[in-house]
């Protein structure tokens, strides 16, 4: 049982292991909506790593601005 669990946490992930895992512990009625949502779940966890991109990218461009007006900045108070 070991060995399979491994291998399952190997080819699919911990998270992944411990989701299903946990489902099949449910209640049948639960087991099924349980089961129902995962499409919903997985566009969801999509839609948060594409703005997770998203707010990386606009974080370095703000980063990268402040760190020119800040030179800007030091160079007008260097005259």
């Amino acid at each position: 049982m070991r060995l399979r669990r491994a291998e399952e946490i190997e080819t699919l992930s911990y998270r992944t292991v411990v989701e299903l895992n946990a489902e099949s512990r449910l209640a049948l009625q639960r087991r099924v909506a349980t089961i129902a949502r995962r499409p919903e779940r997985a566009q969801r966890l999509v839609d948060q790593r594409a703005g997770r991109a998203d707010r990386r990218q606009a974080d370095r461009a703000s980063r990268t601005h402040r760190s020119h007006q800040q030179e800007r900045e030091m160079l007008a108070d260097a005259r």
